[in-house]
């Protein structure tokens, strides 16, 4: 998922344009979207994590910190 959120131009620029916390904001918007998209891909792993509130903010967590330090640096 860090991938396809690296990947899209507009993420490189909400990391660029925004601090962590903005940055934040909009990727939890987003992330449930993405996360649906990619259910058929790995269907036990987020059957899991839409049924456990805590396990899907901690997988968002992660990847947005991730995320955000990787289109920060430009890679």
């Amino acid at each position: 998922m860090e991938n396809d959120y690296a990947s899209q131009e507009k993420w490189q620029n909400y990391a660029e344009k925004n601090d962590f916390k903005t940055f934040m904001l909009l990727f939890a918007k987003d992330f449930p979207n993405m996360a649906a998209k990619r259910y058929e891909q790995n269907d036990d792993f987020f059957v899991r994590m839409f049924s456990d509130p805590d396990m899907m903010q901690q997988v968002m967590d992660i990847v947005g910190s991730v995320l955000y330090e990787r289109l920060k640096k430009g890679k």
